[in-house]
This record gives structure tokens, sequence and C-alpha cells, in this order.
């Protein structure tokens, strides 16, 4: 027997007088959003606050990144201050290294051969370039101001070789003193320095190497001021005889641009001073240094 159908309305047709606002399933169920699984309820809309966080990674990253720019600047700084305390303590020291005892010049001294030529043993740096201390002629009492060549003149007559420096020789380019000096100008500033009664030569690039020779060959000279490149080239052609040779006068104390000097920054000066020692010593006279 069948059963009769019944009208039985929809659920979303009943009228009960109640109002409802759904959203469908793809809307939020509420004013927030979720973070971190959970529902936070917030004013702002979904668009504000996908426009909040990053704007609040933006700020941290720029906060690291300006703090890692101030400590890299703050390592520079210190880096410079650094350098600036080396470089003036360097200075301090060439400029007073010639006003020091023989002991401590030697020591100077070799601490420059072991800086330019790291891989010689202690005997070869001291065969081809150290300067012992027997060699070295004492001016530490002689507190005259030796920055300039001023009184250049003068620590020649009372330091170096008073008694020789008007006499002329009697063998022809065999002189009693050679100045090294760091640079071809700085030699011809040393030649101006001393008095033009002496008779003194300069020798330098600019001179071609026959008209050195020529001069040398025919004329006798108490002193030549040089750089250590020309001298040595002069003493290997024989035209620069060392058989009056009593004292090497190295220009220590002056700085050129770059802040270097003679012995520091010239490899040539230190092994022309030990051979111009070494040949020109004898059993009668042994060759002297005297830094100004």
């Amino acid at each position: 027997m069948k059963r009769k159908s019944q009208n039985i309305p929809d659920a979303d047709d009943l009228d009960d007088g109640l109002e409802y606002d759904l959203e469908d399933d793809n809307g939020p169920a509420a004013d927030g959003i979720l973070i971190d699984g959970r529902l936070a309820v917030s004013s702002a809309s979904e668009e504000e606050y996908a426009t909040v966080v990053p704007e609040t990674v933006k700020i941290e990253d720029s906060n690291a990144k300006s703090n890692k720019a101030e400590k890299r600047k703050r390592v520079r700084e210190r880096s410079a201050a650094k350098k600036r305390s080396r470089i003036e303590t360097e200075k301090i020291v060439k400029t007073t290294i010639a006003s020091s005892t023989p002991s401590i010049i030697a020591d100077y001294i070799a601490s420059k051969a072991r800086l330019w030529h790291p891989k010689l043993t202690p005997i070869e740096l001291d065969e081809q370039f150290s300067a012992r201390e027997k060699s070295i002629l004492d001016t530490s009492n002689w507190n005259v101001n030796r920055s300039t060549l001023n009184e250049f003149e003068k620590f020649l007559k009372q330091c170096v070789a008073p008694s020789k420096l008007e006499a002329v020789p009697n063998k022809k380019g065999a002189p009693y003193i050679v100045i090294l000096a760091i640079s071809a100008l700085r030699a011809c500033e040393v030649r101006r320095a001393i008095p033009k009664k002496i008779k003194t030569m300069k020798m330098i690039a600019k001179n071609s190497v026959e008209a050195d020779c020529k001069f040398l060959k025919n004329s006798s000279v108490a002193i030549v001021a040089s750089t250590p490149a020309r001298l040595r080239m002069m003493v290997n052609r024989n035209a620069l005889s060392l058989a009056n040779l009593e004292t090497i006068v190295i220009d220590g104390t002056f700085l050129d641009a770059k802040m270097r000097t003679v012995l520091d920054d010239v490899p040539e000066t230190l092994r022309v001073m030990k051979e111009l020692i070494t040949l020109g010593s004898t059993a009668e006279k042994d060759v002297k240094i005297a830094l100004f």
C-alpha cells in the first residue's frame, strides 16, 4: 500500500522570523585572520595586514644593515688610526737614528738588511750588507739639528774628518769622504751645502758615465756626493779609487716625499756601503760609517 508523500519545505525556505548573515565557504569565519593556526581578531583587513608585516621586516633589515655599516666604519677608523700611529713612530725613528749609539745603528742597519733580503742567512747578511759596530762612528754626542743641511759643514768638520776636508788628495779620483744620498736631487743639495773651497764632486745619473770617469781621472777631490747606484758603477769601472777613503757619510735622516730614507728604500745602499768598507779598509786604515 503506497504511503502518500508530504510536502516538506527546504530548510532555506523556513520563515522562522530570524535573520542570518552567512558567508560562503571561501570567506573568513570572523573579522580576523589566522596566524600560526589561531584566529587573530583585528580591525584590519587581510590586505592591510599583508602590507604591515613586510614593512616591519624592512625596518628591521634596515637597522641591521645600519649597524653593520657603523661597525665597518669603526673598524676602518681604528685601522687608519693605527696606521697613522705606525707612520709617525717610523718617522721619529728615521729622523733620530743618526743620533743613536753605534750599537743601535748597527742593529738598525741589520734589520733593514733582513727586510730587503729575508731569504739570506745571518752569515750571508753579515758578509754582504751588515755594518759592524766597530765600523760606525759615534756621533751621539753631537746634539745639533740634522733635519736640514744648515749644519752639514759643521758636522763634517767636527765628526768626520777635520784634517782632511780642505786637503787635496795626491791621488786623482781618490776622495777621503763619499756621501750616499737617496736621489740625484738630494746629492745636488748636499753638494751645495759644502763650501766651494772644499774640492767636491757630485755623481748622478744625469751626468754621463764617460764625463764622470774623465773628471775623476784628471781631478783630485776630497769629497764625492753620489747616489748609491752611480757610486758603485764608478767603483766597478775603476774610475773611483778607494785608496784614500776614510769615511762613508750616509745621509740617513732625510725623508723624501714618500717618507723614505736612503737606508730603508734603496737596497743598493747597504751593498755599496759594505763593499766600500771591505775594499777601502787596509792594514793601515779602517773605513768608517757616519750617519747624518
